[in-house]
C-alpha cells in the first residue's frame, strides 16, 4: 500500500492554511486524488511535485475551491468550503490569487481588461479612475504598458502566462495559488516573476505552487508535498524531504526536476544547497499596497 502523507510538527504551532480530508475525484475510470489527506500551514511557501498525471492540478484546484471533490472535505483558512454561505466564500476570493497553467485569461477582453476585472469585482468602493491607475502603475512595474490595448490571442504563450501571474495578484492576495509559474515564459520572464514571487513571500503571502522549477523551489519552498498516482507520498519540510530514506521519492524528484532542469549537478544536490531550513513564515511585512 502506498504511504499517506508524511507530516512532522513543528516547534511551535501555526494556523492551517489548508486542510484536506480523504478528499476524492474522479474523472471516469481515471482516479485523479485517491482519499487524499493534507495539511498546509498558514505562511509557509509550499511546492507540489509529481510525474505527469498524478493529480498535481487537480489537487490544487480543490485546496482553491475551484474543484468540487467527489468525496471529502476542503478546508481554506478554516472555512469548510462545501458549506461556507457564498458571502464567506466572496470574502476568501478576496484574499486569494489563482494562476492557471495556460492561462485561462478572458479571450474577448483586452489585456487592459482582465487586470480591471478583479478590481471591479472585489474592489467597488476604488472609483474606474482608482482602478486604471492601479493596472497602469502594475503594468509599468511588469513591462506591460505597451501590451494593454491588445487581446490574449495577440500576445506569446509566455506574455499570456505573466498577464495571467498579473491579474491572479492585483488584489495583493494573502494566499496565491500557482500552476507551473515559469514554464512557457521566456528566461527573463521567468526571472520577473520569481523576483516578484519572493517579495510577496517576504511580505507575509502564502504561496502554494505546483512546479517543476528547481530553482524556484530551491529558493523559496519550505515544504514539499510529493504525488504519485492521486495519493501523497510525502509533505514535509523541504529538507527533510530532499533527504528522506524513501527512494521512490528521490526517484520521483529526479525525474521531475530534471525535466526542466539545466544543471550539471546533481538536481537533490541542488535544492538541499538552497531550501530554507525550517518552514518559519519567512515575514509578515504589510504587503504594499497599489491602490489609491
Amino acid at each position: 500500500m502506498e504511504s499517506q502523507a508524511t507530516t512532522h510538527q513543528s516547534a511551535r504551532e501555526r494556523p492551517a492554511l489548508l486542510r484536506l480530508l480523504d478528499v476524492t475525484v474522479r474523472y471516469a475510470e481515471y482516479c485523479a486524488l485517491d482519499s487524499v489527506s493534507l495539511e498546509l500551514p498558514l505562511g509557509v511557501t509550499t511546492a507540489i511535485m509529481g510525474p505527469s498525471g498524478c493529480g498535481k492540478t487537480t489537487l490544487l484546484r480543490c485546496a482553491a475551491g475551484l474543484l468540487q471533490p467527489h468525496a471529502g472535505s476542503v478546508e481554506l483558512l478554516g472555512v469548510d468550503l462545501a458549506r461556507a454561505p457564498d458571502r464567506e466564500v466572496t470574502r476568501l476570493r478576496r484574499q486569494m490569487g489563482f494562476v492557471f497553467q495556460h492561462g485561462a485569461l478572458w479571450q474577448n477582453m483586452t489585456v487592459r481588461e482582465n487586470l480591471l476585472l478583479p478590481l471591479e469585482i472585489h474592489r467597488d468602493e476604488l472609483t474606474p479612475a482608482q482602478r486604471r491607475r492601479t493596472v497602469e502603475r502594475i503594468a509599468e512595474r511588469f513591462d506591460l504598458t505597451h501590451l494593454l490595448h491588445l487581446r490574449p490571442a495577440q500576445l506569446s504563450g509566455g506574455g499570456q502566462k505573466l498577464v495571467a501571474y498579473v491579474r491572479a495578484t492585483v488584489l495583493q492576495p494573502r494566499v496565491l495559488f500557482v500552476d507551473e509559474p515559469t514554464t512557457f515564459i521566456d528566461t527573463q520572464a521567468a526571472e520577473v516573476l520569481r523576483s516578484d514571487l519572493r517579495r510577496r513571500i517576504a511580505s507575509g503571502c502564502t504561496v502554494v505552487a505546483v512546479t517543476h522549477d528547481a530553482e524556484l523551489t530551491a529558493l523559496m519552498a519550505n515544504r514539499l508535498v510529493v504525488l504519485e498516482r492521486g495519493r501523497v507520498l510525502i509533505n514535509d519540510r523541504t529538507e527533510r524531504v530532499v533527504r528522506t530514506g524513501e527512494p521512490r521519492v528521490h526517484e520521483i524528484l529526479r525525474d521531475v526536476l530534471s525535466e526542466a532542469a539545466l544543471y550539471d549537478q546533481d538536481i537533490l544536490t541542488l535544492l538541499d544547497a538552497g531550501l530554507a531550513t525550517d518552514d518559519e513564515p519567512v515575514g509578515h511585512d504589510d504587503a504594499g499596497h497599489d491602490y489609491d
